[in-house]
């Protein structure tokens, strides 16, 4: 249900360690409708949004989903079977 939500306001998702997470949000201001995949020395098209989540997470206040570090002890019969 989450990920919906995010997605419907802007969210531009990546993989970490097998668990997708938004990375940044898309802005109306930057204009920015997809990432731009390419390597640069420079800073990429999306660096203004990130920037400003940034900057607001720093100046005010933030919920972070951390669910990508947890650790999980699976045990009982077949648990290593995956």
């Amino acid at each position: 249900p989450l990920y919906w939500r995010l997605k419907q306001q802007g969210a531009f998702f990546r993989d970490v360690g097998g668990y997708e997470m938004p990375d940044w949000f898309v802005s109306a201001i930057d204009g920015v409708s997809e990432p731009s995949n390419e390597l640069t020395w420079g800073r990429p098209n999306w660096f203004q949004a990130w920037a400003a989540e940034h900057k607001a997470c720093r100046e005010g206040v933030v919920l972070m989903d951390m669910s990508f570090m947890s650790k999980f002890r699976v045990r009982g019969d077949g648990s290593g079977a995956m």
